[in-house]
Order: C-alpha cells, then structure tokens, then sequence
C-alpha cells in the first residue's frame, strides 16, 4: 500500500509541475529533443532480464579413505539401500531413507552395491579416492520425467568424456524445506571402467591441479547447455546460467544489489533454522533479500517514472506524421485548458483511486476486528467448554469415589455382623473351650515335675538292670581272686538295682497320689479356667467394637456432602451460557446424578443398622450378645452373664 501511494504521489507531482509551467505562462511544451546520447530515452531498467533465469547449481567434490569415508557407505545413503562393504565386512542399512524418486546406473552391468564394492577392491592405499560425486539442482519447472531424461543425458556425457562408470541418484525435496529442491548425486568412479567391467587407469585429468579446473569448467558448461535446451524443449522461458553474480552485473544483466552473492548455509545451519534458531549465516541471506527486494521496489517505480516521463512528453511533442513525397502534416497541439482539464481528471482519478484504497483499508480493519472479536467468542467458549468438561470428570470420579465410599460401609458393616457372631461363639463355644484348655494345661503343669521324677527314677533302674545283665558270667574257680572280685563287684551291682527300683516305686507312688489328689477340681483350677475364658470373650467383644467403629467411620464418609456435583453443574451452566452467545447448539452433556437422593436409602438403612443396640437377631442368642457400648476391659460389665 504504501509502494502505490509513493507511485501516485511521484505521477501528481509531475501533474502538479506542468500545471504551474501554464499557470506562470511559460511554455509549457519541453524543448525538442535532439537525436544523439544525451536524448536517448531511459530504458527501464526490468527490461535488462527479458527471460528469468532459473536456479544454477552444479559442484564436484570427491570421496577419499583419507577422510573416513567409504563408496559403499555414500552409495548406500544417496540410494536408499543396504549395502554391505566386502572390504570393512560392515553393513549400511538406509533403507528407511525418504526422497529417493528414482537410481540409474550408467557404464556397468551390475548392481549399485556391486559397482561399489568392486570401486573399493580396485583401491589398494590407505588415503585413496575412490569416488568422485557431481551434485546437480534439477529445474522444478520441468514434469519428473522430464527432469529424469536430463539427468541420464548429464551421465551418458559424463561416461562418454571420462570411461567411467555412473551410479545416478534422483532425490526429491525434504519436507520441511524448499519444495523447488530437486536435485541429483552423480558418483562417478575415479577409475576408467570398459564394456566388461573391468577397472582400468586413474582419470588423472580431474586430479591435476592444471587440467582440473578447466574440466570442471567443461561439467559445469555441459550441464547449463544440457538443462537449458531441455528447457526450451518442454516450451519454458526459465534458463539457466553458470555465470558468477559479478559477471553478470558486469555485463549489464544484474543491478548492484542483485549481484551481491547469498552464502550457502549447510546442513548445519539449515537444521537450527528449521528449530526456529537464528543463524549468522541465515541473517545475512535474509538481509540480503530483503536489499534486493528494495532494489526491484525501487526500479520499479523508476520505471513507472520513465514510462510516465515518455507518456508526458509524447503528449507534448508536435505530432508529425509523413503524407508521402516528402511531405509533411502537422496536427494542432493541446492548449493550456485543454491540459488543464486532463490534469484535473487525472488528479481526480487519483483522489478516487485513494479513496477506494483507504475504504478497502477500512473494510479490511473492520474485518480484522471482527475476525479478532469472534476468535476471543469461541477461545473463551473453548475454555468454558474445557472447564465443563474437566467438572464433568471430577463429578463422575466424586461418584466413583461414593461408590467406593458406600462399598467400604457395607463391608464394614458385614464386618460388624461377622465380629459380632465371633462374640457370639466366643461365649457359647470359645470360653468353655478355652476353659477346659486352660484347665488341662494346669494339670499338666502341676504333673510335671512328678513326672519328671518318675521317669528319672525309671531311666536309673533300667541303667542299674542293663549294667547287672552286662557284668556277665563270673571267672573259673581255678582263677580264685577273679573271682572274688566278680562277685564283689556283682554284689554291688545288685544292691544298686535294688535301690533304683525302690526309688522308681517311690517315685510312682508319688505321682498316683498326686493324680488322685488332683482328680477334684481345685480353686486354682477353676481360676486358671475361668481367666482363660474370660480373655476369649474379651479379645472378641475387642475385636467387635473396633468393627463398629470402622463402621461408623465408613457410613460417615459415605454420607458426606459432595460439593462436586455443584461445581460441575455452575461450570456446565457457564459454558452453555457461551455456547448461546456464541450461536451454536451446546454440545456439553449433562452432569452425571450425585446428590445425596440418589443414595438416600441405602444410607438410611445403614445408620439404622449401625445406630441398633442389638446387632443379633438370634433369639436364643440375644441374652449373651454384646451391647453396642461393651466397656473397656479392666471396668464393670453392665452384662454380668455374658
């Protein structure tokens, strides 16, 4: 907008100025223009470039041990393939590699991986070349066929100049980038290859420093001959030229500013500006557009200028026009009104143009507003919706929590009703079990050491009788003192017997008094008896109010008030209120039901069930069952007979 009110401003005052060159009475028809340099009319300065010229790119590097890199490895990339390398054993693997539209191998029989790996055997040093790779931009005005058609022309060019063998890889533009970059690798061997395969002498030509540069020349030549003429063949304007910037400023064809040289950014680069980091190298080729983009504003409004300049004087020259033999007709020239009047027509065409551009102005800051105000409408509907729903989730988790609530109180009081049965058994069978254990335990314990003794005195009598019964026969009479002794030592033997065994009878005459003392039931008895039964009860009712009181607790929880409900029901109400404003039929559904109503029920009969001072409905089981507020052990049982 602001270009053409510049441009309307320059035309009104050149307008402006032959107006007051006949207000002031002067002539106001230029002088006549003389034939000869300083006449000679502006040329636009667009006119320089009459076709446009199309992106031109081709360069030669090569692959070399002495780097790291192998042929087999680049070959593999470039072609999205596996390739396994015979001479390093290792496999790559770029199979998952996207862009590859299309691979085309010139001057070999085989495959790509055995052109390579063939390329690698031929190759006996540490530091060798063993490729060398042409990287050429493919014109995006061409259709794929025909930009494939112009790369296999650019390798049968390259194999009939050199003899070597050709691998082509046609690649098409990433997806994040510039979607015009079509482009193919040519790898090239750096050793001749005949008809049957076999690697022949080095192409020196293109390692020495005094022919290399020429012949890379030659490539690049070849290749803008070769895309130019498919160019013209397919009826397209677009051409390419291999030419520097500066020559082609030199020769007129570039101004200044377009000649200044963009730097290339590398893969490097090219990654951190698809992050949406700054680059030096980004920021200079972005401030170099934007020079040149002022520079073409710039001619053309100069060339607006000269065409209006040429009109203006055209008007004002005396039209001359032959009439055959030498004869020449003058036409009468405009007076100053007649002038005048164009110029107020003009002037008037301007002011409406203006004023068209200032309401389309107007009418596009209107729409701006509007289109601003209904994005606020629907981002503010958006969020009321969100909320909604986020209160819709939290009320459906509320009621999946009271679920959990309530299924926890029913539990509990199934609890309760299984640790009441427990006081139940603990007083009809548990203590009178517990009392006869008891009881048996006492005696047990108060028989012990009788028993003990006995069996003391009983593993004594067996020694003494195992010991006579050893002692054997006694020695022959001829042996006279043997003898004696044996019979000494028999004597005391048997006298031993005879004292364990009246220690044994002892012993169990002692032990049948004591159990025949013991056969009525003895006050300690009957206490040990009754403690322990007493502690049966007391451990069950324990257990049974502890029960009830986990009850209480879950029946609390479950009846609490959810305020969960409430909220999602005032956020469902704010977002249909937005959806109304905004004209649209909400879609927001309803709040799930998790009021107090919908458990009322179940709650009421659970605090009647917990709040009963009778949990047992057995009759015969009613007189014995504990009450709901069983006292604490250590104080007074208001149930004496429990």
């Amino acid at each position: 907008m602001a270009v053409e009110q510049r441009k309307l401003s320059q035309r009104a005052h050149s307008y402006h100025s032959l107006r007051e060159r006949v207000r002031r009475g002067a002539d106001p028809q230029p002088p006549p223009l003389a034939p000869g340099p300083a006449t000679r009319k502006r040329r636009p300065r667009a006119a320089r470039r009459e076709d446009p010229v199309a992106n031109f790119d081709c360069s030669v590097q090569t692959i070399s041990r002495s780097t790291g890199r192998t042929a087999t490895r680049s070959a593999a990339y470039r072609h999205g393939l596996e390739v396994e390398c015979d001479r390093t054993g290792l496999t790559h693997n770029y199979t998952r590699r996207r862009g590859v539209a299309s691979s085309h191998v010139v001057g070999w029989a085989g495959d790509i991986p055995s052109l390579w790996n063939a390329a690698e055997a031929a190759e006996k040093r540490k530091d060798s070349t063993v490729a060398r790779e042409v990287m050429i931009a493919l014109p995006h005005e061409l259709t794929p066929e025909q930009r494939e058609a112009l790369t296999l022309a650019f390798a049968e060019a390259l194999r009939e100049r050199y003899r070597t063998a050709i691998s082509v890889a046609i690649h098409l533009p990433g997806a994040h980038g510039d979607q015009r970059n079509h482009h193919a690798h040519l790898m090239s061997t750096t050793r001749m290859v005949d008809e049957a395969g076999v690697f022949g002498a080095k192409t020196r030509v293109l390692d020495n420093p005094n022919t290399s540069r020429a012949e890379v020349h030659w490539i690049r030549q070849t290749w803008q001959g070769l895309a130019n003429r498919a160019l013209e063949q397919a009826g397209l304007d677009a051409r390419i030229d291999g030419r520097s910037l500066r020559a082609r400023a030199l020769a007129g064809e570039l101004t200044p500013e377009e000649a200044i040289p963009r730097q290339h950014l590398g893969h490097a680069a090219t990654a951190l500006e698809r992050r949406g980091e700054e680059t030096r190298i980004g920021a200079r080729n972005a401030a170099v557009e934007q020079l040149r983009a002022v520079a073409r504003e710039a001619a053309q409004v100069a060339n607006q200028i000269a065409v209006e300049e040429q009109r203006i004087a055209a008007q004002a020259a005396p039209a001359v026009v032959p009439a055959g033999d030498g004869e020449v007709l003058e036409f009468e020239l405009p007076t100053a009104e007649d002038i005048l009047a164009a110029e107020a027509r003009i002037e008037a065409e301007t002011l409406r143009r203006l004023e068209e551009e200032r309401r389309a102005e107007a009418e596009q800051a209107r729409r701006a507003e509007a289109e601003t105000q209904l994005a606020r409408l629907e981002e503010a509907r958006r969020a009321a919706r969100e909320r909604a729903l986020a209160a819709i989730r939290e009320a459906v988790a509320a009621e999946a929590r009271a679920t959990t609530t309530r299924r926890h109180a029913v539990e509990a009081i199934a609890a309760v009703e299984v640790a009441a049965d427990a006081v139940c058994d603990a007083i009809t069978t548990g203590a009178p079990d517990a009392r006869r254990t008891a009881e048996r335990a006492w005696l047990a314990d108060q028989r012990a050491p009788f028993i003990t003794a006995a069996s003391t005195a009983y593993e004594a009598l067996e020694a003494a009788r195992e010991a006579l019964k050893a002692h054997g026969q006694p020695p022959s009479w001829w042996r006279p003192i043997r003898r004696l002794t044996w019979t000494r030592q028999h004597r005391e033997l048997a006298a031993a017997v005879d004292v364990a065994e009246t220690r044994h009878n002892r012993a169990a005459d002692r032990l049948h008094a004591e159990e025949r003392a013991m056969a009525a039931p003895t006050p300690q008895q009957h206490q040990a008896g009754e403690q322990a039964a007493q502690e049966c009860v007391t451990e069950a009712r324990r257990a049974y109010r502890q029960a009830v009181k986990a009850a209480q607790g879950a029946v609390s929880a479950a009846a609490g008030p959810s305020t969960a409900a409430r909220e999602a029901w005032r956020a469902v109400e704010a977002a249909r209120a937005a959806e109304a404003a905004y004209g649209r039929p909400s879609p927001i559904p309803d709040v799930p039901d998790t009021e107090d109503r919908q458990r009322s029920e179940d709650l009421a009969a659970i605090r009647a069930w917990v709040n009963g001072r009778r949990p047992i409905t057995d009759p015969a089981l009613r007189n014995q069952a504990p009450d709901y507020d069983d006292p604490e052990p250590g104080t007074t049982d208001p149930n004496p007979k429990g």
